[in-house]
C-alpha cells in the first residue's frame, strides 16, 4: 500500500468516500471517483485497508465491470489484498468446515453467527469477507462441544487471555462465551451459550432465538442460522452495544449488504418487537441511522419513520465514526496477522467490563488475578493443586500483563480522564465518545 502520511490515513474525505462506496451494493465505486487525484485515490485505498474492506470493494469492482473506472495501482494493490484474505479463507474453510458435520453426527446443534454465516450465505463472493475467527453457538449446558472442537486439533490457551478457560459450566451465568480455541493451521474458533452475556443483556430469550432460527446447508452439515431480522438485530447489537462501535466499517457494511439483498425477507416488525424485548432499540436505531445517512444506503420506510432527523443524532453519529476510525487506525498499525488475532484475546474482558457495575468490575478483576488453586493448575498442567501452586500466580499476572497491557492501560486512562472531568466539572457534564454513547445508548440520556 502506498506509503502516506498519518494525517492523510485519517483523512475525513477518503472515510466518508469509503463508506458511500459501501452503502453502494450494487456497485461499490467512491463519490466523484473520475475526478479524484492519485493521492486522493492512495488515501482512499489506506482506509479501505484498514477497515479490511479492499477485498470486498475490488470483488464488486470486477463483478461489475468497473476496474477501468479505478487506477491501475489502486486496483493492483486491492487485487493483492484480495488474493491474499482468499488464502487465508481457503484455509478458514479447510480447517473449520469439517467441524460442522462432526458435531451435527454427535447431535449437536451449532448455529453459525456472522462472518461465516455472512461470507457464505449472504455475499455474492465468500472470499471477499474477511475474518478474524469463526462464532459458533450451541445450546446452553451442552459441554460435548468442547470435546468435539478438542477433538479436530484446536486447544485454549490456557493463561493468556482475559477470558479464562473456565469449566462451561461456569460460564452459563455471566458470560457468552468460552475461550478462544486455537488452531496452529486455521483461525480461532469461539463457543458461545448465548448472542451476549446474561448479566449485561439478561433480556435475550434464547429459546426464542432458537426457535426462529433457520436452516442452511454449509460445509457438508445442515446447521442453523438467526432468522433474518434476529440477524440483523444481531449485526446491530454487535457494532452497538458489544463494541460501542470500536469496530471496523467492515461491520456498517454488512448491515448494509443485508439490508440491501434480504430486503424481502426481512420481517420489519419482528426486527423492531424484537430490538425492543432485547432492550436495544436504541443500539438498532444508530447503527441503522449510520447505514443509511452516512453509508448513504437506501432503506425501507418500515426504517425512515422509526429513524430521528439526522441533526438530532449528529454528536452520536459522530462519536461512533470517530471511534471506529481510530480504531481501525490503531489495529491498523499493530498489523495483521498476528497483532490483530492477540488484541482480540485482549479486548473481549475489558470491553466487558465498561458496562459493569462498579462492584461487579472489581469482582470481575478480582477473578481473573486469582483464580482457584484448581484452574491454576489444570492450565499450567499440573497433577495436583496442592500450597505450591501459588508459585504460579506471579506468572500468571505478568502474562495476562503482556498479553492485555494496551487494553488494561487504554481503559485505566479512560478512568483516570473521566474521573479528572468530572471533579473540575463538580460532577461532570463532559464526556468523551465512548462515554457519551453509552449514556446514549442505555437511554440514560440524549
Amino acid at each position: 500500500m502506498a506509503a502516506t502520511s498519518d494525517l492523510a490515513a485519517g483523512s475525513a474525505l477518503a472515510w466518508s468516500r469509503m463508506l458511500v462506496a459501501l452503502g453502494d451494493v450494487a456497485g461499490g465505486l467512491p463519490p466523484g471517483a473520475g475526478a479524484m487525484t492519485g493521492a486522493e485515490w492512495d488515501d482512499f485505498a489506506l482506509v479501505c485497508e484498514q477497515n479490511w474492506v479492499a477485498p470486498l470493494l475490488w470483488s464488486r469492482w470486477q463483478r461489475n465491470g468497473l476496474l477501468e473506472d479505478v487506477p491501475d495501482t489502486v486496483a493492483g494493490e486491492f487485487e493483492e489484498r484480495y488474493t491474499f484474505y482468499s488464502s487465508f479463507m481457503r484455509k478458514l474453510r479447510e480447517v473449520v468446515l469439517p467441524l460442522l458435520p462432526a458435531l451435527r453426527d454427535e447431535g449437536i446443534d451449532v448455529l453459525v453467527l456472522k462472518g461465516l454465516h455472512l461470507a457464505e450465505d449472504l455475499y455474492d463472493d465468500p472470499m471477499a469477507r474477511p475474518m478474524v475467527d469463526v462464532d459458533l453457538l450451541v445450546r446452553p449446558g451442552d459441554g460435548r462441544a468442547v470435546d468435539i472442537v478438542e477433538v479436530h486439533g484446536f486447544r485454549q490457551d490456557p493463561m493468556g487471555s482475559v477470558l479464562d478457560p473456565v469449566p462451561w459450566q461456569r460460564v452459563l451465568s455471566s458470560r457468552d462465551q468460552l475461550a478462544p480455541f486455537y488452531h496452529p493451521d486455521g483461525p480461532p474458533i469461539e463457543l458461545h451459550y448465548a448472542l451476549e452475556a446474561p448479566d449485561l443483556l439478561p433480556s435475550i430469550d434464547m429459546a426464542h432465538v432458537w426457535e426462529r432460527s433457520e436452516r442452511l446447508w454449509l460445509g457438508g452439515a445442515d446447521v442453523r442460522v438467526l432468522a433474518t431480522s434476529d440477524l440483523l438485530v444481531h449485526l446491530c447489537v454487535h457494532a452497538a452495544f458489544h463494541h460501542v462501535f470500536d469496530v471496523r466499517a467492515l461491520s456498517l457494511a454488512d448491515i448494509a449488504e443485508l439490508i440491501v439483498r434480504r430486503r424481502a425477507d426481512i420481517d420489519w416488525s419482528q426486527f423492531w418487537r424484537t430490538a425492543e424485548e432485547w432492550r436495544v432499540e436504541r443500539s438498532c436505531i444508530l447503527a441503522l441511522a449510520l447505514v443509511h445517512y452516512r453509508l448513504e444506503c437506501p432503506v425501507p420506510d418500515a426504517v425512515r419513520e422509526r429513524l430521528p432527523a439526522a441533526e438530532e443524532v449528529q454528536l452520536y453519529l459522530d462519536a461512533a465514526e470517530a471511534r471506529m476510525r481510530s480504531h481501525s487506525v490503531m489495529l491498523w498499525r499493530r498489523g495483521w496477522p498476528p497483532a490483530v488475532r492477540n488484541q482480540r484475546r485482549g479486548l473481549d474482558g475489558v470491553v466487558s467490563m465498561r458496562r459493569m457495575a462498579p462492584r461487579r468490575q472489581v469482582r470481575f478483576v478480582l477473578e481473573r488475578l486469582f483464580p482457584p488453586r484448581r484452574e491454576v493448575a489444570e492450565a499450567m498442567g499440573a497433577k495436583a493443586a496442592g500450597p505450591w501452586i501459588i508459585a504460579l500466580y506471579p506468572a500468571r499476572w505478568l502474562t495476562l500483563m503482556m498479553t492485555n497491557g494496551p487494553s488494561i492501560t487504554r481503559q485505566a486512562r479512560l478512568w483516570a480522564l473521566r474521573w479528572r472531568r468530572g471533579s473540575r466539572a463538580g460532577g461532570g457534564n463532559v464526556m468523551d465518545d465512548q462515554a457519551r454513547l453509552l449514556v446514549w445508548l442505555a437511554g440514560d440520556g440524549s
